[in-house]
Parts: structure tokens; sequence; C-alpha cells
């Protein structure tokens, strides 16, 4: 169901690149597939090796490739109501039948009144 969809996302959405690889100034180390769990696992979305010929012998190139975190934080924040800007939230509020009004004398600046959308009174 949605709960097991929301723990993939969230194992995308709070991976972190260092639980795959260690690195320094000087190299960067992938480390043992053995060692990591599976919210780690599941967020790697490739990893690649070549290996090339030089004058100075074979080296490996390695590339790690996560899943993005971005799309799953947003899949989050929307799944969750994070981020709807204030005038969604205000025209959803008239959906219901309530108006969300400045009010200036009101301790947060906002006062909830009944809402009807124009011409539908019983007396237009």
């Amino acid at each position: 169901g949605y709960e097991r969809t929301l723990r993939e996302l969230g194992r995308l959405a709070f991976s972190n690149i260092a639980d795959v690889v260690s690195f320094n100034a000087h190299s960067v180390t992938v480390k043992d597939s053995g060692e990591l769990d599976d919210s780690v696992l599941a967020a790697i979305r490739k990893i690649s090796f070549t290996e090339r010929a030089t004058d100075f012998g074979a080296t490996t190139e390695v590339s790690v490739d996560m899943h993005a975190k971005e799309k799953a934080l947003a899949q989050l924040c929307k799944f969750h109501g994070i981020g709807i800007g204030f005038e969604a939230i205000r025209a959803a509020l008239k959906v219901y039948g309530f108006a969300l009004i400045q009010d200036p004398e009101s301790e947060l600046g906002w006062k909830l009144e009944p809402y009807e959308p124009a011409g539908s009174s019983p007396d237009a």
C-alpha cells in the first residue's frame, strides 16, 4: 500500500552518498555492498566500473549514481501537504465554505469567515 511507497520515497529522499562511498582530498572508495543496509542499497541507481590502460598501468574509474533526492522529497512534500502555497490554502478553504480574510485587529492578522460565491445566495 501507500505505506510501503512512502517508505521507499523516504529511502531515496534521505539517502546520503557518504553511506556508499568514503572520500578525502586524494581518493574515493566505494564501500563493500555487504556492509550496506537495504535502505542504502535502494537509493543507489547505478554503479559502474571502467578499466583503462594508461602509460602508468591500468586505472579503474568508478561512478556511483544515486536516485534523485529532489524528486523523492517533492513527492513526500506533496503527500504531506508541505510547500502548498498560501493562496492555494485560501482557495481550498473557499471550497469548504470559508474565507480567510486579513484582519489587522486579530492576534494572527487573519480571521475565518463563512464564504458564499457571488451569485450563490438565495437572494440573488
